[in-house]
């Protein structure tokens, strides 16, 4: 894990995601997110885990222990999500939520529904 400052990214993951029959779960990728002071946390410890359902589910999930955390305990929603799909694809989600412990435990999950109407 890394801990660097950055300027105003709000939330990216990245993780390729399989076309699966009939879900596909994946431990390896990268994630990245900042804190509510502006510093950019990456992390590699990731779970993925897409569905291949009419309404093709994805659900990010990722944590992070943030050295040297003195912000107090934070949750945020609704922070936009880059998802990266398998064939070279990209999808966004504000469907989302950042949970950071007072200790400086954090969990970011994302989750995308594609919309089942034509």
């Amino acid at each position: 894990m890394k801990l660097l400052k950055t300027v105003s990214l709000s939330t990216l993951l990245v993780s390729g995601i399989a076309v699966a029959e009939p879900a596909a779960v994946i431990k390896e990728g990268a994630c990245g997110f900042s804190t509510p002071s502006g510093a950019y946390v990456l992390t590699e410890d990731t779970l993925t885990v897409s569905t291949n359902s009419a309404v093709g589910n994805v659900k990010l999930q990722c944590k992070a222990k943030i050295p040297g955390y003195d912000e107090g305990q934070s949750t945020r929603t609704d922070l936009l999500c880059g998802i990266a799909v398998a064939g070279g694809g990209f999808i966004l989600t504000e469907d989302s939520r950042l949970q950071i412990s007072e200790s400086g435990r954090a969990i970011l999950t994302c989750r995308y529904k594609e919309d089942s109407t034509p």
